[in-house]
């Protein structure tokens, strides 16, 4: 008994240590984390005033949380809230860098402090989504997204990076599976869910349905029982159907629906998207690689495009604007002399 536990913490130690296990999928999902982020950001911009500055609308967070944390709500003292332009300006730069994978590391702390102190100014506006993804962003800290498997000299150092970029990559998938157990289990002890009408009332609430969607599960009040018990079940099976290979593609699709249904029919934009960006940790490394590298493959059709226009340009000396589209093209590069 004793090897065989030896055995299985020996084989998982090796797991984390020999390499990154998932480095394309590591990198994707940065990219994405941090697009969310700006995306995030640019569509605040315009009522940034309203939002961060020192005459905001939201009020000040609760004194004892400033105390506890002040590093986190440098925006909420005096001192710093008339330079609030400034923590935007770094978040931009600082999610630009990120996105494009620069010193990815130290990046990943600035970015972390400045967006956490921007958040806690315009707390009253976060919602799920807004609190996963900065659980996922400490995650970032510790995933190395450079791609290079064992890229210190010093094998002591490729350890410890492999081991902190696969803890850092897994907690990621934990955390999100942690997200739906709870949820569900709410859900299942909750009244209107077990009896189908959830999604009934909750689309006719004005601030969080849409016209033609409100219509619909008021004419068929079958769409909301059918709705509502096809979240729990996906709720409650997601965190042990989403480990098998087979069913995880087929579960990541159904969950990719739900949430961009509620990204447009409930209004709430960011969340939505937030939950899509993380079911990427469960993406296989090959489709992630390939994902990654789809940009390369798009800038060599255009060179290819570029030089196949080219090589019908090319016509001999004389020739009229007419007649260059039925003549042949030359062959090579040189002209005639």
């Amino acid at each position: 008994m004793r090897i065989a536990v030896a055995s299985i913490i020996d084989k998982g130690v090796n797991i984390l240590t020999e390499n990154i296990s998932h480095p394309h999928t590591i990198r994707l999902l940065r990219k994405l984390v941090y697009t969310w982020f700006l995306v995030n950001t640019l569509i605040l911009l315009p009522a940034a005033n309203e939002f961060w500055g020192e005459n905001a609308l939201i009020p000040v967070i609760d004194r004892s949380v400033i105390d506890h944390n002040e590093w986190s709500c440098l925006l909420s003292f005096k001192f710093f809230s008339p330079y609030f332009q400034l923590f935007i300006a770094a978040q931009i730069i600082l999610l630009i860098l990120g996105i494009l994978c620069v010193y990815p590391r130290i990046v990943s702390i600035l970015i972390y402090v400045v967006t956490i102190n921007l958040d806690n100014k315009a707390h009253v506006i976060l919602d799920g989504g807004n609190n996963l993804l900065h659980i996922v962003m400490i995650y970032l800290v510790f995933m190395d997204p450079t791609l290079a498997q064992n890229r210190y000299k010093n094998a002591t150092l490729n350890q410890v990076n492999n081991s902190l970029s696969n803890l850092g990559f897994y907690l990621v998938r934990l955390q999100l599976v942690m997200v739906y157990m709870v949820s569900g289990l709410g859900k299942v002890s909750g009244e209107l869910w077990q009896n189908g009408t959830a999604l009934y009332y909750t689309l006719n609430v004005d601030e969080y349905s849409h016209p033609v969607a409100k219509k619909l599960i008021s004419d068929y009040p079958f769409i909301s029982v059918l709705g509502s018990y096809a979240t729990v079940l996906y709720q409650v099976s997601f965190p042990w159907l989403v480990w098998n290979r087979k069913v995880r593609p087929y579960l990541l699709a159904f969950g990719t629906f739900l949430h961009i249904q509620i990204s447009f029919v409930m209004g709430l934009f960011m969340f939505g998207f937030a939950i899509a960006v993380v079911y990427f940790s469960f993406m296989t490394d090959n489709l992630a690689r390939r994902i990654l590298n789809s940009k390369d493959v798009l800038k060599l059709y255009y060179k290819t495009y570029l030089e196949t226009r080219r090589s019908h340009t090319r016509v001999a000396p004389g020739v009229s604007e007419g007649e260059r589209d039925v003549m042949p093209a030359l062959p090579g590069n040189s002209s005639p002399k």
